[in-house]
């Protein structure tokens, strides 16, 4: 604790001090304003400690981005119009500089932020025609908000898709259209839209995606990190890399010189400070120091290029009304690129990992995901739900599985951890869900909930794309989530893990064996 906490923490006593008769009434209302003053200074101190291990993060150690050069084809997906901007507008006018070719893919029109809306119609009350209509201002706002990079509008492209929906696409409405909460489509209502009238699903998001890569051929593809905290932002990143296992199955040599690199705007209180940035570096957010989360690289931008890219944030006026201090603080010296790599599932004997609560049979095993921690107010004070650790594992007939907390898990925590499959056309789910302590679906599955720890054992019977193994599936994408008292309080994303080739022969030669074809 800060000596400044301390002082403010002092000061409620005097709600108390000098007063020896008080009805049971004064006392109570006392002791609640006491109360609500030390929470409030509690999440003073804890927020302004995030923010002040951000601002002092420095880029010493991390490697230089090359500028792209005239032969690049550059492809930037953006969840929402302005993302381009925030993480790429230096990227995307140098490479437009130096002749190479940059098309930028909008997910959705950014349709979705109410009190934007409600500020542009002078509505408290917004119709979904009316966000419709905002959607297609925001799409004109980024005409004039990418012009100011090098790029026209026939370089730009807008799938139309949910604000707000990627998530749920991902995760439940993968052949059955999701309904907006705010336009109220289940498909795309924009005339300019990639394809108007789309499916609001996820099976659509990922062939849209797959088109696209397919016909413009990039070398250089640019999307949100999986660590990103808004929901938009790191289910992008999943269907980004699933559309690149679709198209590596067809042409893989292609997907092997493909640069993939990914771009930060959500995380905790990051970037800090918000005001008087502008000749400070862009630094990977503190909490993540300490782990081996991301390789960094920095891109060094030009004068011209850092007036660039304040003219085309500033141009989303819609925006910067709401949150022009956090989004003109991304207007620094430099941008940050992150390459991520790509865990596998290791296979181990059969019985080797017991589900008894003894760690020591996951030793041998790294963590395919770590999570920063105690980077948001909301992870800081509620610990025990803030996501640390994601372990997997697999042989012949089951996935095993381990989840760490910062801190003990609480009771009534939820934790919902997700695998999906996916080959071509078809894809399947699979939801773990932890009901801490007492309870975790699928039927079947045996676990212990011990401390911060999750530990469990699936029946791979539960997911029959895993148990099956298609010839062509070689990866599947998993991400934990945790909910306290109806809050979501953190996530991990999706991210792509490798299957090893010996569980896949295995598993055909089991298909085989169960169909009599492997018999003698």
């Amino acid at each position: 604790m800060t000596k400044t906490t301390a002082l403010l923490l002092a000061l409620p006593r005097r709600l108390f001090i000098g007063h020896h008769s008080h009805s049971w009434r004064s006392v109570v209302v006392r002791f609640f304003v006491a109360a609500v003053f030390v929470l409030v200074c509690t999440c003073l101190d804890i927020s302004l400690k995030i923010q002040s291990a951000n601002s002092s993060q420095g880029v010493a150690g991390l490697a230089s981005a090359r500028h792209l050069t005239h032969s690049a084809r550059l492809l930037v997906i953006s969840p929402h119009p302005d993302d381009e901007s925030l993480g790429c507008a230096g990227l995307i006018r140098s490479t437009v500089r130096a002749g190479g070719k940059v098309r930028v893919v909008f997910l959705t029109n950014g349709d979705g932020f109410r009190v934007a809306a409600e500020r542009e119609t002078r509505e408290l009350r917004v119709t979904p025609s009316e966000f419709v209509q905002f959607g297609n201002y925001r799409r004109r706002e980024t005409v004039k908000a990418d012009s100011h990079l090098g790029l026209k509008e026939q370089d730009l492209t807008f799938l139309g898709y949910p604000d707000r929906g990627l998530v749920p696409m991902w995760t439940d409405y993968w052949n059955t259209p999701f309904t907006s909460r705010y336009t109220r489509a289940s498909s795309v209502p924009y005339e300019k839209a990639y394809l108007p009238n789309a499916p609001y699903t996820g099976k659509s998001v990922l062939q849209s995606l797959v088109a696209i890569i397919s016909d413009y051929r990039p070398t250089n593809i640019v999307v949100t990190h999986p660590l990103d905290d808004h929901p938009d932002h790191y289910a992008a990143f999943a269907f980004a890399t699933a559309a690149l296992e679709e198209i590596r199955e067809r042409d893989p040599a292609y997907v092997a010189r493909l640069d993939l690199r990914t771009y930060l705007v959500h995380r905790g209180q990051w970037p800090s400070p918000r005001k008087g940035a502008a000749e400070r570096c862009m630094a990977p957010p503190a909490s993540f120091a300490d782990h081996d989360l991301t390789k960094w690289e920095i891109l060094t931008l030009s004068p011209a290029d850092i007036a660039a890219k304040d003219a085309a944030i500033n141009s989303y006026k819609s925006q910067t009304a709401i949150m022009g201090s956090f989004l003109r603080s991304f207007g620094r010296r430099n941008e940050l690129f992150g390459a991520i790599s790509e865990p596998a599932i290791p296979v181990v004997r059969t019985g080797a990992i017991r589900i008894d609560g003894d760690l020591n049979d996951w030793k041998t095993i790294k963590p395919q995901i770590e999570d920063p921690t105690s980077d948001n107010l909301s992870r800081a004070l509620r610990e025990g739900a803030d996501l640390k650790a994601l372990w997997l594992a697999q042989d012949s007939e089951n996935l095993y599985l381990r989840v760490d907390t910062a801190r003990k898990m609480p009771t009534g925590l939820r934790l919902r951890v997700l695998v999906r499959a996916i080959d071509g056309s078809k894809s399947e789910a699979l939801p773990i869900v932890l009901t801490a302590p007492r309870s975790l679906t699928p039927a079947g599955s045996q676990f212990v909930c011990k401390a911060n720890t999750l530990e469990a054992r699936i029946p791979l019977s539960k997911l029959s794309m895993l148990n099956q193994r298609p010839p062509g599936m070689t990866r599947v994408w998993v991400g934990a989530s945790t909910y306290y008292l109806g809050f979501n309080i953190d996530k991990t994303g999706w991210r792509p893990m490798s299957l090893s080739a010996r569980t896949r022969s295995a598993a055909r030669t089991r298909a085989l064996r169960l169909s009599g074809q492997g018999a003698g």
